[in-house]
């Protein structure tokens, strides 16, 4: 199985990627620094080998760099689900390959987020 986890470099895809490799499963990391997703044919030209893809590629700092760059992180965010979603479609096969296809994504605002301490 050829996994690939868009956005190992950062918070959630390190982890991740420690966590398949933990079980043994070698796969391809992609991180902001190696390549820009949001292009559609380096997106096209990464994703074609997998059979599985991983994507958390994110514009995202925490809380005080989205509110200072909410605008350039919102347009960012889009510009990789509109590439990497349909490069994944056409380059790797995972999706012809199954009949479902798992999309997931979070629209929890954290700005909003309610803590108490005690």
């Amino acid at each position: 199985m050829r996994i690939t986890v868009a956005g190992a470099r950062g918070f959630l895809g390190s982890h991740v990627g420690d966590c398949l490799g933990s079980w043994g499963i070698e796969g391809l990391a992609i991180g902001r620094q190696d390549v820009d997703l949001r292009e559609p044919g380096v997106a096209e030209f990464q994703l074609r080998e997998a059979d599985t893809i991983i994507h958390l590629a994110a514009d995202f700092g925490g809380v005080a760099y989205l509110k200072s760059r909410a605008s350039r992180a919102f347009h960012g965010n889009r510009r990789l689900g509109i590439t990497v979603i349909p490069s994944a479609r056409r380059s790797s096969g995972c999706f012809s390959r199954t009949r479902n296809d798992r999309l997931r994504g979070s629209r929890r605002r954290y700005d909003r987020a309610r803590v108490s301490v005690k």
